[in-house]
This record gives C-alpha cells, structure tokens and sequence, in this order.
C-alpha cells in the first residue's frame, strides 16, 4: 500500500520551516535593530561624558588664567574664622578703655 497523501504532508512540514525560517528571520532582524539601538544610546552617553570633561577643562583653564588674589598668611588649622575679628574687637575695646581712662584723668585730675 501505498500512501498518497505522503508528499503532501512533507510539504506542509517544509511551509512550517519556512514560516519557522521567516519568523526566526524577523527575530534576527529585531535583536540587531535593538543591538544597533542600543549602541546609539551608548555613544551618546560616551559624547555626553566627553562633553562634560572638555567644559571642566576649559573650566580648569579659565582658573589658571584668572589672576589669584594675594594671599593671606595662613591661619593655622584649628583657628576659628570669627577668631581674628574677636581679636580685632578685643584690640578696639582696650583702646577705647584707655582713651576714657585718658578723658577721665583730664577732667577729673584727682580721681
């Protein structure tokens, strides 16, 4: 006996292949629209990061340019900043203290 619906059987088996064929196709296709997306992204990210490290070079620069003010002696590590002006105001008090004890003696001779 033979089976005359054979070849038609292998021919549906070789349109799913192909369907199958097509399919992974479009898949393939898919996977490297998606990878060649995916570089895109990180060049931009490499262009972003190149971008920002030319301004801080240019920043850097314009630093170096830029005349530095004279310094100020250093002050040591552990001093306060508001330090030097109590200093300062300590400094004023005493002489105005002397300049009334200086007013007092004028007018009051024996005091």
């Amino acid at each position: 006996m033979v089976n005359e619906f054979y070849p038609f059987f292998q021919l549906e088996q070789e349109n799913q292949s192909a369907q199958n064929s097509t399919s992974n196709d479009s898949s393939d296709i898919s996977l490297a629209k998606l990878a060649v997306f995916g570089n895109i992204i990180q060049i931009i990210g490499a262009l972003i990061s190149t971008y920002s490290a030319i301004l801080e070079i240019e920043q850097l620069q314009r630093q170096q340019r830029t005349p530095q003010p004279a310094q100020q002696p250093t002050q040591p590590p552990y001093q306060n900043p508001y330090e030097e002006r109590i200093k300062e105001l300590e400094r004023q008090i005493q002489y105005l203290t002397k300049e009334i004890e200086k007013q007092k003696e004028k007018r009051f001779p024996y005091y």
